[in-house]
């Protein structure tokens, strides 16, 4: 939707949209001589910045994004910026729950609650941003030692760990699972079109992704490339969000953020200032599998 509205204001920039989400992303731009999206990349964008992948770029729209989008630009040393932000959380089937019976669940204790078993489903952290969310925001909320016991408590109730992190919203709208974990606006999308769900933002806290964008160093267009990023923080190009079911809170301060949107990152949720870095996290919940 972006893309084609954006199409009938500057006529001159292709861009090539791929369907790559968490590690298969960083994969895409580095393990190809050219990466199929050209010029602008939406995901993962730190990590591209730390391996010196994309370039430095203040955009004449910075003063026009929310606080917590202009950190994470100034600590990626100006390499990547917010477009939107989006809390972690999860959501239950309430035909489901009905019929089992009990309290509604409403922290991240409550599912580890023996009533859950084989109930719950979440993506893999092999795989998945989402997943990788939910290891950081643990840690940060209970510590290292009680973060890990906790997710082995959560793993015996665990039904599937999926590839994809918004896998587990599809499959409690579809009553396959009677709790998913993921970003609460996946959820959302499904509440949208009338799945029996309820969203959960956890009683403890929750992480939250803040999705970005950056510029590839040696782009071809670098002058279009920053023609549509400066377009990409507008209000107008991110009202286009709400309009086409994309229920995250944009980062422009002069966008509304969509009626049924989650709240972002703000109260309530973990900060950024996870004390382990992002692949040290990643190598010692591996370690801790065994």
């Amino acid at each position: 939707m972006m893309q084609l509205a954006h199409a009938q204001i500057i006529h001159d920039i292709v861009i090539e949209n791929i369907t790559a989400t968490g590690s298969k992303t960083a994969g895409v731009i580095i393990g190809l001589p050219e990466s199929p999206v050209k010029n602008v990349v939406l995901n993962n964008l730190k990590l591209s910045a730390e391996e010196g992948l994309t370039i430095e770029y203040e955009s004449p729209n910075l003063a026009k994004v929310h606080d917590w989008a202009k950190k994470q630009w100034e600590q990626s040393k100006h390499r990547a910026i917010s477009v939107y932000a989006g809390a972690l959380g999860y959501g239950y089937n309430t035909d489901l729950l009905k019929k089992a019976g009990g309290a509604e669940p409403k922290c991240w204790a409550d599912l580890t609650d023996p009533r859950f078993h084989d109930e719950v489903q979440v993506a893999d952290p092999n795989s998945s941003g989402t997943a990788y969310t939910l290891l950081a925001t643990v840690v940060q909320l209970m510590g290292e030692d009680k973060g890990f016991d906790y997710l082995k408590q959560l793993h015996r109730n665990v039904n599937q760990y999926t590839k994809s992190g918004a896998a587990p919203a599809k499959a409690t709208s579809l009553g396959e699972t009677l709790i998913g974990i993921t970003f609460q606006h996946d959820m959302v999308t499904f509440i949208v079109d009338g799945a029996p769900i309820k969203v959960v933002a956890p009683c403890e806290g929750t992480g939250y992704e803040i999705g970005s964008m950056s510029i590839i160093k040696g782009a071809r267009n670098l002058d279009n490339a920053k023609r549509w990023y400066d377009w990409a923080l507008t209000a107008e190009a991110q009202k286009i969000g709400g309009e086409s079911k994309a229920y995250q809170v944009p980062s422009n301060k002069d966008a509304k953020p969509p009626a049924q949107a989650p709240g972002g990152a703000g109260e309530g949720v973990v900060r950024d200032g996870c004390t382990l870095a992002a692949w040290a996290l990643y190598l010692l919940w591996k370690a801790r599998q065994h």
